[in-house]
């Protein structure tokens, strides 16, 4: 079940079939050391073993990829060389990793973003901004809850 919410990232990856025209893969994952510090501090779990099980879906899924880190100190169009950037477990960027994404979809790139759980920072909600997603209310779990997919499910509970 773990899994379940990556099933989404394999179709819609599926969609942008790669192009030999991109940088050693057309897919990317961005790995921020920002992110990777709110995700710890607000309790979500822990960000490398969830990371880890990540990019074990994208392996799993003959998907070449290349991992973005730190990027907080690059300025170049580097970003443009990828036909999607994937912004996992996403709840903090940094103003200039924010800066570098908005000036990659301004030159028509693509992203996927997977919410990480918590509560979004002042420039994660400006980037849902940007794409045309508006957070009206974020409500947290404080209570194990049942999740029945259909009728024919075994219900699981988180």
């Amino acid at each position: 079940m773990r899994y379940l919410k990556y099933i989404l990232l394999l179709f819609i990856l599926i969609i942008f079939n790669t192009n030999n025209s991109y940088a050693s893969s057309p897919i990317a994952i961005f790995n921020s050391s920002t992110n990777i510090k709110t995700y710890q501090d607000e309790h979500l779990g822990t960000f490398l073993d969830d990371f880890k099980s990540f990019e074990q879906v994208m392996e799993q899924a003959n998907l070449n990829y290349d991992v973005l880190n730190n990027l907080e100190n690059n300025n170049d169009n580097s970003l443009n060389n990828y036909k999607v950037i994937i912004l996992p477990l996403l709840v903090d960027l940094c103003d200039q990793e924010l800066a570098l994404i908005q000036n990659y979809l301004k030159n028509g790139g693509h992203i996927i973003i997977f919410n990480g759980g918590g509560i979004l920072s002042k420039n994660a909600t400006s980037l849902l901004d940007l794409i045309g997603i508006t957070l009206n209310q974020q409500i947290t779990a404080n209570k194990n809850f049942d999740l029945i997919l259909n009728e024919n499910d075994t219900k699981e509970t988180f």
